[in-house]
């Protein structure tokens, strides 16, 4: 008779979760880029306390350091930005660390702003918008912008 070893717990459970684990990790850090889509962090202040969120590193006098430069450049009339990425948002500044602040519903959004980031070495344009009654920042790639009007730089 030829038996087969029977597998051991570690080889059934615990290997497969550590790949799992270990995936996690090395794809979005200990959450995934959607968590916070699903969970969104829950910051209650205390009864006549206001609370204002920082995001990012701060400095020991509580400062937020800058890191991009932004270049202001004019407003474009007639700008008008395509979105149709349902995981799309809007951001507090033009800052990929900066807050999200909304959500952008699949449509077409003209913009009132438009500045130039610096970001890991290259210049990113970021667009101001008004989406779901909210002002934001959008990143213009092809990730989140389907298009532009042929009158945005």
């Amino acid at each position: 008779m030829n038996q087969q070893p029977r597998e051991s717990l570690s080889s059934r459970i615990v290997a497969p979760l550590l790949v799992v684990v270990l995936g996690a990790i090395l794809v979005g850090g200990s959450a995934p880029w959607w968590w916070e889509r699903i969970f969104p962090p829950r910051v209650t202040p205390s009864p006549g306390q206001t609370f204002t969120p920082t995001v990012g590193p701060t400095t020991a006098s509580g400062e937020t350091p800058a890191t991009t430069s932004a270049s202001p450049t004019p407003p474009v009339a007639g700008c008008v930005l395509t979105i149709s990425n349902p995981f799309a948002s809007i951001r507090e500044e033009p800052s990929h660390s900066s807050m999200e602040v909304g959500d952008v519903p699949q449509g077409e959004y003209p913009t009132s702003n438009t500045r130039i980031v610096n970001w890991g070495g290259r210049d990113e344009r970021w667009f101001e918008i008004t989406a779901s009654g909210r002002t934001g920042w959008i990143v213009y790639d092809n990730i989140l912008v389907e298009s532009k009007s042929s009158e945005c730089p």
